[in-house]
């Protein structure tokens, strides 16, 4: 069938039409192979599988399909070394990239789970103290935030007026006077939970001197104190 002066070439319908088609163009292709190899000296293997499974193969007189087909393994694997060469260390690098990122999900997850309460179980008394700490700072920062948006969209909605600035300035030290009174009944709280923690460990591990503390009992007189003023970060 001809398009456009161009033969358009695709699957026979009929199948005796189809292995009459098979038997012409596999001598020719044969023939041609032949010729090539003849005419150009070069080696020249060809396979073809009929649609029964019936194999028609061709090579070279000057060499064997064994070889040929050891020379194409060779000359495919010198090709994947060579793509491998250029980048030696792609794989080791993808491999440690990969084992990174692994870790840092898993510590992701980790601090998940803590912030919503869960595997506190599994931290020392150390790393308690450095969440809770870190849990205060930034409750403190959020609070802060806070009122800051606050402010700014209390000046926005309410434009300066002449001659009340001060009240201005006052509404905004008010807010902050609460961010701070805020804090300082958290601090004042926390002292409270430590000073039964103290009583708590002094109850059930008696001492028979103030010279030999334990280690609980340093960390916990030693607890530094949480801030309580926005700049204290």
């Amino acid at each position: 069938m001809r398009r456009n002066g161009k033969v358009v070439i695709k699957k026979l319908e009929e199948k005796a039409r189809r292995q009459v088609t098979f038997s012409k163009r596999r001598k020719c292709l044969l023939k041609k192979a032949h010729e090539l190899s003849v005419l150009c000296d070069v080696p020249i293997g060809l396979i073809i599988f009929s649609q029964t499974n019936k194999l028609y193969d061709f090579c070279s007189h000057s060499t064997s399909m064994e070889n040929l087909i050891m020379r194409y393994r060779k000359a495919k694997e010198g090709h994947a070394s060579a793509d491998h060469s250029l980048h030696p260390d792609h794989g080791s690098k993808c491999e440690e990239k990969k084992e990174s990122m692994m870790r840092e999900i898993e510590n992701l997850k980790m601090n998940l789970e803590l912030y919503g309460g869960h595997g506190l179980n599994l931290l020392t008394y150390d790393d308690l103290l450095r969440f809770e700490l870190q849990l205060e700072s930034s409750l403190h920062n959020a609070r802060t935030r806070k009122f800051e948006i606050m402010h700014q969209q209390q000046q926005k909605e309410e434009p300066k007026p002449k001659g009340k600035g001060k009240e201005q300035g006052s509404s905004w030290e008010h807010l902050m006077w609460q961010a701070e009174t805020q804090m300082k009944m958290m601090t004042s709280h926390r002292q409270e939970d430590d000073d039964v923690m103290c009583r708590q460990v002094k109850d059930e591990f008696p001492f028979y001197g103030e010279e030999q503390p334990t280690r609980v009992l340093q960390l916990l007189r030693t607890l530094p104190p949480s801030p309580s003023q926005p700049g204290q970060l």
